[in-house]
C-alpha cells in the first residue's frame, strides 16, 4: 500500500529553482538567455495552475468556507470568506504571486501565500449538508473574532480530502475523515476544555459542543447534555445523558431539577451565548490549583509541534511554550513580565510590549528568551523551523520604529492619491492608527541606549560648534567650517568611537 505523505503539493510558485527546470528548458527552448529561461519557467508553471484547476473541477452540493490566518503589518489576524460556487477549482485562486496549495496528511486542503508583510495561511472546508444557516454564521463570527476552535470548524464543515485524493490517486493518512470530519465525537477532559459562556433557563454556565468525560468533572460541578430538534438543529431540552441528536454539554455550579422525566424542555429565547470564553477553573474561583495545573499541561506541548504551529501560522496568536529551549513570548503580558524580572532598567507596559509583539509577528518574527537573554526568531527564513538570533530590547524597539516609519511613509503616499472618498477614509484611518503607534514607539525609543548615544553625539557637536563660535570669525565662520567639512566628507567626530557613531545613527 502506498504510504501517505505529510503534504501533497497540488501547485506551488514558492521557491522555484531554475536549475531544476534547466534540463527541460534547454531541450525544449535552446539558445535562450538566463532571463528568458527564468521567464519561461514562471510562464510554464503558471500554465500548470490552469491544468490543476481543470483537474479539480469538482462540484460540491454546499459552499466552501475558507478559514484565514493573515500575516498583516500590525500582527496576525483571522478571518474567513465563502466560495459560494461550491466548486473545488475555485479554491485555486489568489491575489498573490507566491502561493502554494497542498493537501495535508489529514486530508485538509490548505494554502500558503507569501507577501511583503508576511505569510497568509488558508484552510478550505466544505459546509456540511443540512447544517442550519445560524450555525454557519456563528462559526463565521468566531473566525472573524479569532476564537474558533478545531471542534467549532469540524462541527459545521468537512474536509475536502476524499474528493481531491480521488482525482490524484494519493492516500490520506487518517482514513475515514475525508467526508465526515473527525468521525466519532471526541471526549474531552472537563478541566482542560475551553468553554463558551451561556445562559440556559436564566442560569449562567459553560458550554462545549464536544462530549465531556464526566469522570473528569470535579466535585461541586454538574454536567448536563443538550438535545437538538429534528428540524433546525437548535437545542430543545437539557438532560443527564443524550445519545441521539446530541448538541453539546453544559456545566453549572448548582444542580438542575430535571423532574420525573429527567429532562427540561426550553425554547429559543432560553438559550443564549454571552460571547465570552473561559476554562472551568476560571468559573471556579476556589479551584485555583486546578486552573494552574491545566495551564501547565497546556504549556507542555512538544517543542516540535509548537515550532511547526508558529512557522505555519496555525493559531499562533497568544501562543506560549518552549521551542528548543527558547521560551516563546507572543503576548504583551509575557514580554512585559520578562522585562520586569530580567531588565529592571527598561520597564515596558503591557500595551507597549503588545505593540512590539504585533510588529514582530506582522513581519514574520517571534520574540523569545533563553536563560534570561532575548532572541528574535525568523519564521520565514527556513521551512518549518525558527531561526533564532540574539537581540536586545533596544534593537527590538529600533526595528519596530523603522517598520512603523516605513509604513507611515507608504500610508501617507497612498492617502494622497485615493481612488475615491471611501478609499481616502480607509487609508486615512490606517494612517491615523500608524501615527498613534508612532507616539507609543517614540516613547519607547527615548528609553533605549540609541537615544542616549544620539544625545551624546549631539552634545559633542554642540560643544565643537561653541568652540568655533568663540574663535576668530564668529558664527558665520563656525557654520561655514562645519558645512565645508560635511561637503568634503570629513569626519566631524574623530574622537568618537566608530561603534557609537554607527549605533547613534539608527534613530529615525
Amino acid at each position: 500500500m502506498e504510504q501517505a505523505q505529510e503534504k501533497h503539493i497540488i501547485w506551488s510558485s514558492l521557491n522555484l529553482e531554475l536549475e531544476e527546470w534547466r534540463g527541460f528548458l534547454e531541450e525544449e527552448y535552446p539558445d535562450r538567455t538566463e532571463e528568458e529561461y527564468y521567464s519561461l519557467m514562471h510562464e510554464l508553471n503558471d500554465g500548470y495552475l490552469d491544468d490543476e484547476r481543470a483537474n479539480l473541477n469538482v462540484q460540491l452540493s454546499t459552499p466552501i468556507l475558507v478559514c484565514a490566518d493573515l500575516g498583516l503589518w500590525n500582527g496576525r489576524k483571522s478571518g474567513y470568506r465563502m466560495i459560494d460556487s461550491g466548486n473545488i477549482r475555485d479554491c485555486l485562486s489568489s491575489g498573490f504571486d507566491d502561493v502554494e496549495w497542498f493537501v495535508d496528511k489529514k486530508g485538509d486542503l490548505r494554502s500558503t501565500a507569501v507577501h511583503h508583510d508576511g505569510r497568509n495561511h488558508y484552510l478550505y472546508r466544505a459546509v456540511k449538508e443540512h447544517v442550519p444557516d445560524w450555525q454557519v454564521e456563528r462559526l463565521q463570527n468566531k473566525l472573524y473574532e479569532g476564537t474558533a476552535s478545531e471542534a467549532d470548524i469540524d462541527r459545521v464543515t468537512r474536509r475536502l480530502g476524499e474528493e481531491i485524493a480521488s482525482v490524484y490517486g494519493f492516500p490520506i493518512l487518517e482514513t475515514g475523515i475525508g467526508k465526515g470530519g473527525t468521525g466519532e465525537m471526541e471526549t474531552v477532559d472537563a478541566q482542560k476544555e475551553m468553554y463558551e459562556e451561556v445562559e440556559l433557563l436564566g442560569r449562567e454556565g459553560l458550554f462545549t459542543e464536544l462530549r465531556v468525560d464526566k469522570e473528569t468533572v470535579p466535585e461541586g460541578v454538574y454536567c448536563y447534555e443538550l438535545r437538538h430538534g429534528d428540524d433546525n438543529g437548535f437545542p430543545v431540552s437539557v438532560e443527564e445523558n443524550v445519545r441521539v441528536n446530541y448538541f453539546g454539554a453544559v456545566l453549572f455550579t448548582e444542580p438542575l431539577d430535571l423532574g420525573e422525566e429527567k429532562a427540561l424542555q426550553f425554547g429559543y429565547d432560553d438559550f443564549l451565548f454571552t460571547g465570552d470564553q473561559m476554562y472551568l477553573g476560571q468559573m471556579l474561583k476556589d479551584r485555583k490549583e486546578a486552573t494552574d495545573t491545566e495551564k501547565a499541561q497546556e504549556e507542555r506541548h512538544t517543542e516540535t509541534s509548537l515550532e511547526k504551529e508558529l512557522v505555519t501560522g496555525l493559531s499562533t496568536k497568544g501562543k506560549t511554550g518552549f521551542v528548543s529551549g527558547y521560551e516563546i513570548l507572543t503576548t504583551g503580558g509575557a514580554l512585559a513580565a520578562f522585562m520586569d524580572s530580567h531588565n529592571r532598567n527598561f520597564h515596558l507596559t503591557e500595551k507597549e510590549a503588545g505593540m512590539l509583539c504585533g510588529y514582530m509577528d506582522g513581519h514574520g518574527y517571534v520574540i523569545g528568551q533563553k536563560d534570561g537573554q532575548l532572541y528574535s526568531g525568523d519564521l520565514c527564513k527556513e521551512t518549518e523551523k525558527i531561526v533564532w538570533e540574539e537581540t536586545t530590547i533596544d534593537d527590538l524597539v529600533d526595528s519596530a520604529c523603522e517598520w512603523n516609519y516605513e509604513l507611515l511613509q507608504q500610508a501617507r503616499a497612498e492617502m494622497e492619491n485615493p481612488d475615491n472618498f471611501s478609499d481616502f477614509v480607509e487609508k486615512h484611518s490606517r494612517y491615523e492608527d500608524l501615527s498613534a503607534d508612532e507616539k507609543v514607539l517614540d516613547g519607547m525609543f527615548e528609553r533605549t541606549k540609541y537615544e542616549t548615544e544620539i544625545n551624546e553625539i549631539a552634545q559633542i557637536l554642540a560643544d565643537q560648534l561653541i568652540r568655533d563660535l568663540n574663535s576668530k570669525g564668529g558664527i558665520d565662520a563656525a557654520v561655514k567650517k562645519m558645512t565645508d567639512q560635511i561637503k568634503a566628507g570629513e569626519d566631524l567626530l574623530p574622537d568618537v568611537s566608530p561603534a557609537l557613531k554607527k549605533n547613534g545613527g539608527k534613530s529615525r
